[in-house]
């Protein structure tokens, strides 16, 4: 009798152990399958760009609130920071030109489903293909690494925004054809007589996630027109604190969407 208890203790024992290994297991795979994605996604250049960018901005509007304290020493730094965040991202995007004109020369040459969309990623290409060339430049001048007058860097500023200004425009083009196409497709998958209650919840999931992506995508061309708008113009368009917030609001709209998008 006494060997049947406690054979019935271990088990028990054992049970428990095993519950709560239950509990613990998903946890700690859940930390390992976030840490590993944080690795891949800080290797990759898009990923970098994203979290300097968030940083960039979200350091001017911190200089804004510093400085409403009093605290103008600290604002300062802060500023400095956001400046050479800034000017380290133009200087990464220089080894970015070779991948961007094959994506360009690519889209160009890739067939689209209607002629609207066809004509907005010709002149995004075109308007990209122009732009970095331009912002490199500025940055040459601007740090006087090649012979032209600091005083043309303006100029090619200027110029690189509004480019920059018309792809983000004609990206609201783009935008709004695939929310076209969501609803299209939701229309379809509710009107199919085919699908089963199971496999039409599934393929609404689907959508919303869909959707979701797309939402996060228009906030952040809507935050990024501002920024083509006042640094496509000459004097202040926009204040220096709405500029670090639409920064940030877009930098963290795309890291969401980036982050949702990686695999592992």
């Amino acid at each position: 009798m006494t060997s049947e208890k406690s054979k019935n203790v271990v088990v028990e024992e054992q049970k428990d152990k095993g519950k709560k290994a239950m509990k613990v297991y998903p946890a700690m795979n859940q930390r390992k399958i976030v840490l590993n994605k944080l690795v891949k996604y800080f290797t990759t250049y898009l990923g970098c760009d994203n979290i300097l960018m968030i940083a960039q901005y979200s350091t001017r509007v911190l200089g804004w609130l510093l400085l409403k304290r009093q605290k103008k020493d600290w604002a300062q730094r802060v500023t400095k920071l956001s400046v050479m965040l800034s000017a380290h991202r133009i200087m990464a995007r220089m080894l970015t030109l070779v991948p961007l004109y094959n994506a360009c020369i690519t889209g160009l040459l890739t067939p689209d489903k209607s002629r609207l969309i066809r004509a907005t990623n010709i002149v995004q290409s075109l308007s990209m293909l122009a732009f970095y060339p331009l912002e490199r430049m500025f940055w040459l001048i601007q740090n006087e690494l090649i012979p032209v007058p600091v005083s043309d860097a303006p100029r090619y500023f200027l110029l690189a925004c509004r480019f920059w200004g018309t792809w983000v425009a004609l990206n609201f083009v783009k935008l709004f054809d695939s929310y076209r196409e969501i609803q299209a497709k939701r229309s379809k998958v509710l009107s199919n007589a085919s699908l089963d209650a199971e496999e039409v919840q599934e393929e609404l999931v689907v959508l919303k996630a869909r959707e979701a992506t797309w939402k996060r995508a228009l906030i952040s061309n809507a935050a990024f027109f501002p920024l083509t708008l006042h640094w496509s113009s000459v004097g202040v368009v926009v204040p220096d604190v709405a500029i670090g917030i639409a920064g940030t609001v877009a930098g963290i709209c795309n890291f969401i969407n980036n982050w949702n998008a990686l695999s592992l």
